[in-house]
């Protein structure tokens, strides 16, 4: 047990998942130039910070909670978790995480002053659902509301918060582009619960694949991915009016081998490389779609 081994640290915190926190963030940002001609770069760089740590107390939470219910044991296909491998104590893991959300919550202040009492809501609604996503009595992540939390939380509510932060500006736009990016992290979550559907289902937790059935999952997936092709459309047709934006409608294209893997690659090990794939793809999407706001500014 190498409770102080740095290597590990950085791999409980699932540093891959990470760019799906710092996504919305990037996207909302962009947008908020396309309406200022201008970005508050220690707003922003606060904003990721926190977002960062906020993903990490998530990461480390569920690495925790999964341990002590076994729902982490021999059969899980994910990657190695400290808790159930030995490598670091739980004890420590609950610590871990504690730090982060304080870590959060300190540089969320400094938000909360500039926001104000829509940006208090988000940051302490985004902290609360993050513990009893997989902490508390009845955690969240055992029933069928991942990858609709995923959207919400990674999406509308990310780049809507992030906007306003930087613009103080309340506009309906980045409820509808944080839909595209929010269904980027819908799809992430539904790779991981396609992975680890078999072992879910033997102790009944009963996710969105475990209630609709393999193949019924599989196909909502593609559908989230439709969705972020639909988006751009709407925001062009709705909002803009200039067909660069339209150019976010293909991104999804670039990743049409990780969108065969999600229909039919077996359900093994192979699929954290398919996760991967996802969370590049959300990160992807976030960059291009800014660069295209940006430019049209």
């Amino acid at each position: 047990m190498s409770t102080y081994n740095l290597n590990l640290w950085f791999q409980a915190t699932k540093p891959k998942t990470l760019l799906a926190g710092i996504a919305p963030v990037i996207l909302g940002t962009g947008l908020s130039f396309n309406y200022t001609n201008t970005i508050l770069p220690i707003v922003a760089i606060v904003t990721i910070l926190c977002t960062v740590f906020l993903q990490i107390g998530t990461n480390l939470v569920n690495d925790y909670f999964d341990f002590l219910t076994g729902i982490d044991n021999k059969f899980r296909l994910g990657p190695q978790r400290m808790s159930i491998s030995g490598a670091i104590a739980p004890a420590h893991i609950k610590t871990g995480f504690l730090i982060s959300f304080i870590l959060s919550f300190l540089l969320g202040i400094y938000l909360m002053n500039i926001g104000g009492l829509p940006i208090i809501i988000i940051g302490l609604t985004s902290i609360v659902f993050a513990y009893i996503y997989t902490g508390g009595p009845f955690p969240l992540s055992h029933y069928p509301l991942g990858e609709l939390l995923a959207f919400i939380f990674f999406g509308p509510i990310a780049v809507w918060g992030t906007f306003y932060l930087q613009t103080k500006v309340i506009s309906p736009i980045p409820i509808l582009i944080g839909a595209g990016q929010g269904l980027t992290a819908a799809v992430i979550m539904s790779v991981n619960n396609l992975r680890d559907s078999i072992n879910d289902k033997k102790h009944r937790k009963n996710t969105l694949f475990v209630l609709l059935g393999e193949k019924r999952g599989r196909k909502v997936s593609l559908i989230f991915i439709i969705g972020t092709m639909l988006i751009p459309i709407f925001h062009y047709l709705i909002f803009s009016k200039n067909v660069i934006i339209l150019l976010n409608a293909f991104v999804p294209l670039l990743f049409y081998k990780t969108w065969l893997e999600i229909l039919n690659a077996p359900i093994t090990s192979e699929l954290n490389l398919t996760l991967g794939k996802a969370g590049l793809f959300s990160f992807v999407y976030s960059v291009i779609y800014s660069l295209t706001l940006i430019i049209v500014s």
